[in-house]
């Protein structure tokens, strides 16, 4: 189902509940992924939870704002019966916001259940991931909340309008690996490749259309692909299409992406052996019913090498259906293996190898481009800090993920150093201000997460965090 009833309220998928926890105080927040009846006519739903930070590690530390929330990365299913009612889990910019507003009359009750989240959680190592948009030390300063910072990094805030970053702030902000710049520096001839191929697939219905595409993590695949699309989407004079994307490392089992595709397709949800069934018989066969201009539908597959099964049945028929020419379907499959498809079966290689595009692992002058391309009119690092960190990461990867991470963490001690040369505000209250968000910069103080910081990032990066950090432009 895409909605339920329960007691007179209306659920939807995508909503935020509150849930009935083990005691009356105990206030447990999910968000709804699907819903549907069990065969022996019980209500379930399949929920996502959110983590308060006692449920974390490090637990509540100075700099969790008091309605914190973490985003964990497991579901599990749920009676309906469990659902109290909504909750409003906010992105920091859209939170920042609701604290502005005035409130209205009458919306006093939304003050308990509206809460905001800034990061994802991984309990099985402790790991906080921050979520796009998520804030650094100067929008940690807001009303109610930490007290404002003072001198040059206190928030501007003229007619109650946004608040105004620092430079490390706004660094640490555009160097976030999950961003999405205006352009893409270093992959001008793959991006070019792509859009060429594609463009020809969604003029020509999309029929009998495979890309295959590959590279070791962090060569910007999956950020060239999108890039390709947006410009396709811009561009006049085109077919209309649309996208759909499945990334691997998030399914339960490589058989889900069955269910998943056939709800992008239809919006109807259907159980693995259905959708299947179903997902065949509209690629499979030539449909008279079918409009010749019908929409095309590039499906983009990351993460394949998660889609692989014993049988190799999956990618199969997701390429079978793809390059039949039954249907408008181009599929875009992605992978960190460069010899995937030679891995393969031979009657699952010949459907993988109608065209391959190759992502090198960037160069060190590649990634000191990027991360100036994105530092662009910014005055927070010296050229040669970029330079080290770029030649460090090239040598030991070429992962440009890895490099964004270094001069973000950079950043944010550059900031907190600023910070800490600024002051406490006058009045009071500047222990909780004179450092960032706790659950930032945790992983330099906290010894669990310091471990955590060292298993991601190998000896030789996590040693030129300090180095680039020195080489920042302080004032």
């Amino acid at each position: 189902y895409q909605a339920v009833s329960v007691e007179g309220e209306h659920f939807h998928v995508g909503d935020d509940v509150v849930v009935s926890g083990h005691c009356e105080r105990e206030v447990m927040v999910a968000r709804v992924v699907s819903l549907w009846e069990s065969g022996e006519g019980e209500k379930e739903a399949e929920l996502k939870w959110y983590y308060s930070p006692e449920q974390t590690a490090s637990g509540r530390l100075a700099g969790h704002d008091p309605r914190e929330l973490f985003e964990a990365v497991h579901t599990d299913d749920n009676p309906l019966a469990a659902i109290d009612g909504k909750a409003c889990v906010l992105e920091w910019e859209a939170y920042q916001r609701w604290l502005d507003a005035p409130v209205a009359e009458g919306d006093e009750g939304e003050d308990e259940v509206t809460y905001v989240c800034r990061a994802q959680y991984h309990p099985g190592t402790g790991e906080f991931v921050p979520l796009n948009g998520a804030s650094s030390l100067a929008e940690a300063a807001r009303r109610g909340g930490l007290a404002p910072l003072a001198g040059a990094l206190a928030a501007d805030r003229p007619g109650g309008g946004r608040r105004k970053l620092s430079r490390f702030s706004e660094a640490a902000r555009l160097l976030t690996p999950h961003a999405a710049p205006s352009r893409l520096p270093c992959r001008e001839k793959e991006r070019e490749e792509l859009t060429t191929a594609l463009r020809s697939a969604i003029s020509g219905g999309g029929k009998g259309t495979s890309l295959y595409i590959s590279g070791t993590p962090g060569t910007g695949k999956t950020a060239t692909v999108h890039h390709a699309l947006r410009l396709l989407a811009a561009e006049r004079g085109l077919p209309p299409f649309r996208t759909l994307e499945v990334n691997g490392m998030k399914l339960s089992s490589p058989q889900q992406v069955y269910s998943l595709l056939w709800e992008g397709l239809t919006g109807q949800h259907a159980s693995v052996a259905r959708a299947q069934q179903l997902l065949d018989k509209r690629f499979s066969a030539p449909s008279k019913k079918r409009r010749s201009g019908a929409e095309v539908v590039v499906l983009l597959l990351d993460e394949l090498d998660y889609l692989v099964t014993r049988t190799q049945s999956v990618i199969y028929n997701l390429f079978e259906w793809a390059t039949s020419g039954h249907a408008p379907l181009a599929l875009i499959g992605i992978s960190n293996t460069m010899d995937l498809p030679e891995r393969l079966l031979p009657r699952v290689h010949s459907r993988l190898g109608i065209r391959r595009v190759s992502f090198l692992p960037y160069s060190h002058s590649e990634i000191a481009a990027i991360i100036a391309d994105r530092l662009t009119g910014l005055d927070a690092f010296e050229p040669k800090g970029v330079e080290l960190c770029a030649r460090k990461v090239a040598a030991v990867s070429g992962d440009i993920r890895r490099a964004l991470e270094v001069c973000r963490l950079a950043a944010q001690l550059a900031e907190r150093e600023e910070v800490r040369a600024v002051g406490p505000p006058a009045g009071g209250g500047g222990a909780a201000a004179a450092g960032p968000p706790a659950w930032q910069l945790q992983v330099f103080h906290g010894t669990t997460n310091l471990e955590h910081l060292r298993s991601s990032f190998r000896a030789e990066e996590l040693e030129h965090v300090q180095f680039v950090s020195l080489e920042v432009d302080q004032p």
